[in-house]
């Protein structure tokens, strides 16, 4: 009897400040990928804005069952460490 891998959330670590490159690189490639951000207030020099930041910097999360070929397709997106 052969067990069958289901899918599981994994981290993945990106290079800084390349998570939202590969969050867009693995939605275009199918994959379910979750990117939690916050809301944090930003000093300009000319003004102050809320800008969202990824809550885990460096690091975003991936529902996969890491098959061989699957995998790879995860580690070639640019910006993946």
């Amino acid at each position: 009897m052969v067990d069958k891998l289901e899918d599981a959330w994994y981290v993945l670590h990106t290079k800084s400040r390349f998570e939202n490159v590969v969050y867009e690189g693995l939605l275009k490639k199918n994959l379910d990928v979750f990117l939690p951000k916050i809301k944090v207030p930003s000093k300009r020099r000319d003004r102050r804005m809320t800008i969202r930041v990824p809550l885990f910097p460096g690091y975003l999360f991936v529902r996969t069952d890491l098959n061989p070929h699957r995998h790879l397709d995860i580690v070639k997106t640019v910006g993946a460490v």
